[in-house]
């Protein structure tokens, strides 16, 4: 079972270089979560046009289970997936807004829980394929739960951190970028195999 874990974990960090993902005029994101301290949690989100920087508070929502579970269902199926982070009182909406093949992912700050039409705004927008705009947080997640072994990452994380690390919900996650992982190779085989349209 470790084996067979270990294998998908090391297949889904080796996608950035399979083919299709790395065509010229593809923006690339990067996410990155500092460390938690103090019941915050620094994040930057960028590409090579845009950068956003925020502290996520561990009140009142579990936001790192939200995240995770919005990531799987942006892969699960098409519409929207929501996670809020609340930055005490600003909050922000992390949008995830699933249309065939693409994803759409909006950061909307609010001045605080109101979400009447019109006081939010946009600060920060990256649209791709689904690999390429849920992969940037996947690995963002990987990378924040393997510290365990470099700093003590799980005494750390509960002496910060009112919930504890979505495991379970992260390793579901991986599973289901695994399967889409499989049918995106499925497809792009099939489709350069296929004969060309008559002239």
């Amino acid at each position: 079972m470790l084996s067979t874990t270990l294998h998908h974990i090391k297949s889904l960090l080796t996608i950035g270089t399979y083919a299709p993902m790395c065509e010229l005029g593809v923006v690339q994101m990067k996410v990155q979560f500092g460390t938690a301290k103090n019941g915050w949690l620094p994040c930057r989100i960028r590409t090579e046009s845009q950068e956003y920087e925020i502290d996520i508070s561990y009140m009142p929502n579990d936001f790192m289970l939200e995240l995770t579970n919005s990531l799987h269902g942006a892969l699960s199926s098409k519409g929207t997936s929501t996670a809020t982070s609340p930055s005490e009182p600003i909050e922000h909406e992390w949008i995830f807004y699933r249309i065939q093949d693409s994803v759409v992912f909006t950061l909307k700050e609010y001045p605080g829980s109101s979400r009447e039409k019109g006081i939010g705004r946009d600060v920060f927008q990256h649209s791709g394929s689904t690999l390429d705009v849920i992969l940037p947080f996947w690995r963002a997640l990987k990378e924040l739960s393997g510290r365990k072994r470099k700093e003590g990452f799980h005494t750390h994380w509960t002496q910060h951190w009112a919930h504890p690390f979505p495991t379970k919900s992260l390793e579901d996650l991986s599973e289901k970028l695994e399967k889409t992982k499989n049918e995106h190779n499925q497809t792009s085989l099939t489709t350069s195999e296929a004969p060309p349209p008559p002239s």
